[in-house]
């Protein structure tokens, strides 16, 4: 397993650095840099650039350097500083920028992944033990809309629906009066109050997924033989109890010998339709594990 983990980490070096080489290739590809449009963006407002100040912020952001260079500190920043850079768009450096939204991500992500599994889990295991009932055709048919539905689409619709009934506009996690305010009590159930929305929009193909992998799963080992075993010795009493009550007689001597129902209890008559069946105890069996026996029980 160690020697797995290794071979693993030692694969994904390399290729975290081909990955950044052929990032910082594709920024670079478009003509022009930062200064370049940061000079036009100052000369539509009225304002003038001198070249003494242009040269001087070339050299600040390391502009005038060629490209393989520029990689290297970047590299060399990032790997033993720290430092991630600086956000033109933000002004403000990129880690204070990533750092204020990954608690933000990461809420949501576990949010979701919470919602996912509580509801897909018994929905997918009931599904499965009472196959092709109303409510296994009901959660089958939402499976294959949530699959089927954008993410995109159905956050547009949750919004509309959002905003029309309840009058709350939900186009991000704070209310207006607390994107920039601290943290507070007042501020965590302004996140909660909208928190559902995005949970549910991202939540519900994943969980129809699963849902529909739980049922397939948990069905294919109902009718694997150690469960069939496991309830012909009794590990499911009433069931096979139930089942067991209108068998033949040979069928009933079993399950009282595996301790499943009492051996006095008087057997039944065997059914005309079993006589045909050779052994009897499987064709039997077959129909009680399917519901369909209509034989009298035992008096």
């Amino acid at each position: 397993m160690l020697q797995y983990i290794a071979r693993r980490v030692a694969a994904f070096v390399p290729l975290l650095f081909l990955l950044s080489a052929v990032s910082f290739a594709i920024i670079e590809l478009p003509p022009g840099d930062y200064l370049t449009s940061y000079m036009l963006r100052l000369e539509m407002q009225g304002n003038r650039v001198s070249e003494e100040h242009l040269a001087n912020l070339a050299a600040y952001y390391g502009l005038d350097k060629p490209v393989y260079t520029r990689y290297l500190l970047w590299l060399r920043n990032i790997l033993f500083r720290g430092n991630l850079g600086w956000s033109f768009a933000h002004d403000r450096p990129v880690s204070a920028v990533i750092g204020e939204r990954l608690g933000l991500t990461l809420v949501v992500t576990l949010s979701t992944l919470i919602f996912t599994y509580v509801a897909a889990v018994p929905i997918g295991v009931y599904s499965a033990v009472r196959q092709y009932s109303f409510f296994d055709y009901f959660w089958t048919f939402w499976g294959f809309v949530g699959l089927a539905i954008p993410n995109f689409l159905f956050a547009l619709v949750l919004l509309w629906i959002a905003f029309r009934y309840f009058g709350v506009a939900i186009t991000g996690l704070f209310a207006p009066e607390f994107v920039d305010a601290p943290w507070s009590l007042a501020r965590v159930w302004s996140m909660l109050q909208r928190l559902w929305a995005p949970v549910l929009v991202v939540g519900t193909a994943g969980m129809a997924g699963l849902i529909r992998v739980m049922r397939g799963t948990l069905l294919d080992e109902l009718r694997k033989q150690y469960v069939v075993t496991a309830r012909a010795k009794g590990s499911l009493k009433g069931d096979c109890c139930s089942s067991i009550r209108c068998g033949s007689p040979s069928t009933r001597s079993s399950a009282a010998s595996a301790g499943c129902c009492p051996p006095s209890s008087p057997a039944p008559p065997s059914p005309p339709s079993c006589s045909t069946c050779r052994p009897p105890d499987r064709c039997c069996w077959a129909r009680c594990r399917r519901r369909t026996c209509t034989w009298p029980a035992a008096s």
